[in-house]
């Protein structure tokens, strides 16, 4: 059975909290409760011997959910902003390693979202071959690679490839605990997505309904620091929290600071947090946070 929520005023799906699995990059954070007795409960490295605990799932949609949903026929597809993919060999530690992921996950997304399947098989390249140094996921078969080449002219299959891609590798960070991996990478995704979107905008049209999509990520950006403050090691969250400073200024300058985040309690004791932000600035606010944004992205590439 999968379960509804809303992120960016747009219903997905979720499976149940039973699979190990985490689609459209869910990350499940766990608030043990305090308790007289004790049973054991554990899911991935997550334990603790108490008689109740509450899960909060902190939704993080996934660069093409992010990237379609702002989106609406207002951007332009501009290869030229993306990471070049023969520069993979120029990031040797984990944590750089680990952003590259997430950047060129970002960028396989927005290839596909403008329907440029053939630039795909390029990423699909990258992420495979930092994938391989970080043991994100089993290196990738030949019958997967094949079964991207033989969808290129299917978008709607590259879309859903794309996804188990994206999957594949969260999947296995989850089960294998490494929640560390797992917020860095999406250090990555989030900050390239917003690149991508922010770069891509075709100055001839109006620009607040961007703004304004632009605005809802804050809620994302919100729920990407309590991973990193959660979860990263303390060297590596220094210095992602140090380059990310900016850009969290930046959005809070645009939006007050505040996102209107709903939660809600589940029947099973699941709480799930959604909602989204209110723009309450100009473009000059919005401008700022693209400089921020594009500062720190620049400074995470090689």
């Amino acid at each position: 059975m999968e379960t509804p929520k809303v992120l960016n005023n747009r219903t997905y799906y979720m499976r149940s909290i039973i699979k190990s699995s985490l689609p459209l990059g869910i990350f499940l954070f766990f608030l043990l409760g305090t308790n007289q007795a004790k049973a054991k409960s554990s899911i991935g490295n997550f334990y603790n011997q108490t008689d109740s605990f509450e899960m909060v799932l902190y939704s993080l949609p996934s660069p093409e959910e992010i990237i379609s949903y702002v989106n609406y026929g207002q951007l332009k597809y501009s290869p030229g902003i993306m990471q070049k993919t023969i520069r993979t060999d120029r990031y040797v530690n984990s944590k750089d390693q680990s952003i590259a992921i997430g950047i060129y996950l970002a960028d396989l997304a927005y290839t596909i979202v403008f329907e440029q399947s053939r630039a795909s098989l390029d990423y699909l390249k990258a992420i495979d071959d930092l994938g391989k140094s970080q043991n994100i996921f089993p290196p990738m078969s030949k019958k997967f690679r094949d079964r991207f080449i033989k969808n290129l002219d299917n978008i709607d299959s590259l879309s859903a490839l794309s996804a188990e891609i994206y999957e594949m590798a969260m999947d296995n960070l989850y089960e294998t605990s490494r929640h560390n991996t797992y917020a860095v990478i999406s250090s990555g995704c989030v900050i390239e997505s917003l690149y991508l979107v922010m770069n891509s905008y075709d100055k001839t049209v109006s620009s607040t309904q961007l703004v304004k999509k632009i605005s809802d990520q804050k809620l994302v950006l919100d729920q990407l620091i309590e991973m990193i403050e959660a979860h990263v090691d303390d060297r590596s969250k220094l210095v992602i929290m140090a380059d990310l400073k900016p850009v969290i200024e930046a959005f809070n300058s645009l939006t007050g600071g505040k996102s209107s985040a709903t939660v809600k309690n589940r029947y099973d004791g699941v709480v799930i947090i959604g909602g989204k932000s209110n723009v309450i600035k100009s473009n000059v606010a919005y401008d700022a946070l693209r400089e921020a944004i594009n500062e720190v992205r620049n400074k995470w590439i090689k």
